[in-house]
């Protein structure tokens, strides 16, 4: 079944709208191919969404977020991209994405690349706030419109390509935090309380992709002494998953120093369980860091981990959020444009904005006793009512008709009109006629 929708009088978003639609209905009858070697579908993306075709209608829409979009390099290699938030060279990006980098830069409009810092982090929604030598950014403006309902047309800007993806809005904002720990990926030696030696280390996880062997002694983790297993626990708990974690070890009667990339356990359940299911990575590499976000809503944006950190755009050009990651096959997440207004309204403090407990607090104590007032006022009009009631109980029934008559009777009667008074008709023969003087 397809729905149309009745937009705006705007040629650009008539003629997004109707690309778009020519997409959606084109692709209802679009080949599926199962190759041999890996039984795995491949689609013919002629009138596919992704094609540059259907890009190039929508770059107009997307143009002013693109001029905020810059991509994120981390060590020379492209991590994220950033988002504009402030002309005096303040942006925004996927704070994993550059977590343990050392070099980071921003690409600037002609391939110039700026030197930049990490001016703050807010783990709830994986946000790091990056600072730029520089003037002249061309921010991003965010929508005061509510979020995008499920169903509508959505497209990522790219800095170079103008658009980077498109889709539709799947689920509205909901709040998927909770606390996510680095996960190691190893069974550890219970027995052996002196010490933080490895018993067996799981297929696909951090451990195993970071080098680390059974029977390796974990000594420090991030310059800090770990003397037992519970200690080892509890300094990786500490850390988030895609985090990059220095170690020292020893193997035998060598002592070795390793960086072991953590993971999140859930991600790492989630692969130990579907494995290299193409059913899952058939639309691309998901984000490391891809749950526990405090409050986000979804899209099916197919957008590589590396898109994540830029703006979302709606068909009218408003920007309505920031894709913050990559969760599943069809799945993206994005924080929405009213959280981050909060969030920047001190942007140049270089620190995110956090509510204010303490006038909460206040807030929350004035309406108490305003909700007490209204309880006690109801109260009050509720014993009210019953006295009236009590007393209307206790006067006899009042006969209707007679009131009406004694009514009447005690009415005084009103004024009679006085009576016209009707003046003969003008007889010209009788009036008197002048005389003439002698």
């Amino acid at each position: 079944m397809i729905r149309f929708c009745v937009l705006r009088p705007s040629s650009a978003v008539f003629t997004a709208a109707a690309a778009l639609a020519s997409v959606f209905v084109a692709s209802a009858d679009v080949p599926e191919i199962v190759t041999e070697r890996t039984g795995s579908m491949k689609f013919d993306r002629t009138y596919g969404r992704e094609q540059n075709s259907i890009k190039n209608t929508l770059t107009p829409v997307v143009a002013a977020a693109a001029q905020a979009t810059h991509r994120v390099f981390a060590d020379g290699s492209h991590a994220a991209l950033a988002t504009a938030v402030h002309g005096e060279g303040w942006l925004l990006t996927k704070a994993s994405e550059i977590a343990s980098k050392g070099k980071l830069e921003i690409e600037c409009a002609g391939g110039l690349r700026l030197p930049a810092s990490v001016m703050d982090r807010l783990d709830a929604y994986d946000l790091a706030l990056l600072k730029v030598e520089a003037t002249g950014l061309k921010p991003v403006v965010w929508s005061d419109q509510p979020v995008p309902t499920p169903g509508s047309f959505l497209a990522a800007p790219s800095p170079s390509e103008g658009v980077a993806a498109v889709g539709v809005a799947s689920v509205g904002p909901r709040n998927l935090y909770e606390r996510p720990k680095g996960y190691l990926g190893v069974q550890l030696r219970r027995r052996d309380s002196t010490a933080a030696i490895i018993d067996e280390v799981f297929s696909g996880g951090a451990a195993e992709r970071a080098g680390l062997k059974p029977d390796d002694v974990i000594l420090s983790v991030e310059a800090v002494g770990v003397g037992n297993s519970d200690a080892l626990i509890g300094e990786i708990s500490k850390r988030r998953p895609g985090e990059d974690v220095k170690m020292k070890i020893r193997r035998g009667t060598e002592e070795l120093d390793l960086t072991v990339t953590l993971m999140d356990r859930r991600d790492f359940m989630a692969h130990f369980s579907h494995g290299d299911d193409p059913m899952v990575l058939m639309s691309g590499r998901l984000s490391r860091h891809r749950r526990g976000f405090f409050h986000v809503f979804q899209h099916d944006l197919v957008l590589a981990p590396e898109e994540c950190g830029g703006p979302l755009v709606d068909l009218n050009g408003q920007v309505v959020g920031l894709d913050i990651a990559r969760s599943g096959r069809v799945e993206s997440l994005a924080i929405p444009a009213a959280d981050l207004k909060l969030l920047l309204a001190g942007v140049t403090t270089g620190k995110f904005t956090l509510p204010n407990l303490e006038s909460l607090r206040e807030d929350l104590k004035k309406a108490d006793l305003a909700i007490l007032a209204a309880q006690q006022a109801r109260i009050q009009a509720e014993k009210t009512l019953q006295r009236a009631h009590q007393l209307h109980a206790t006067v006899p029934e009042r006969n209707t008709s007679t009131t009406a008559s004694a009514a009447a009777a005690e009415t005084p009667p009103a004024p009679q009109a006085a009576p016209e008074t009707t003046l003969p008709p003008s007889n010209p023969s009788s009036d008197p006629q002048p005389t003439a003087m002698p």
